[in-house]
């Protein structure tokens, strides 16, 4: 019974060989579509996961007020609140211009922080005074 279905199974195949092809050609080409279309998914995945860790660096929990802001002391709240360590940083948008050659740099992003920002990522050496600024070596 089994051999007759196989029988009749391959001389359909034989019969139809040019669609039978067609149909084998068309499932292994979406097959690795598909496949492709997977792994690249992961990869986009697993390289967003790592550029967040690496941006929010020590940050266990983030608050953000959008297009608002937030009083400075609500860190030192929270901090006393929880025991937790907290540090606050404002970021906004600017524009920065060299006085002596005016130069500019159009859409730069700019963070004010207090020192407890650098203990908080585990830097105890970095400090900045009040008044001061730091840049980075392509803006400098």
């Amino acid at each position: 019974m089994i051999s007759s279905a196989l029988n009749i199974v391959f001389k359909s195949i034989r019969f139809n060989k040019k669609p039978v092809l067609y149909q084998v050609l068309i499932i292994a080409l979406l097959s690795a579509v598909i496949t492709g279309s997977l792994l690249t998914g992961r990869s986009v995945r697993t390289s967003l996961k790592k550029s967040a860790t690496e941006r929010l660096g020590n940050t266990g929990i983030l608050v953000s007020s959008g297009i608002r802001s937030f009083s400075s002391e609500l860190a030192h709240r929270m901090k006393d609140s929880s025991g937790i360590k907290c540090s606050g940083i404002f970021e906004l948008s600017g524009y920065c211009q060299s006085l002596k050659s005016q130069k500019g740099a159009f859409n730069t992003h700019i963070y004010a922080v207090d020192n407890e920002f650098f203990r908080f990522q585990g830097n105890d050496s970095l400090t900045i005074l009040p008044g001061e600024i730091a840049i980075n070596e392509r803006l400098a």
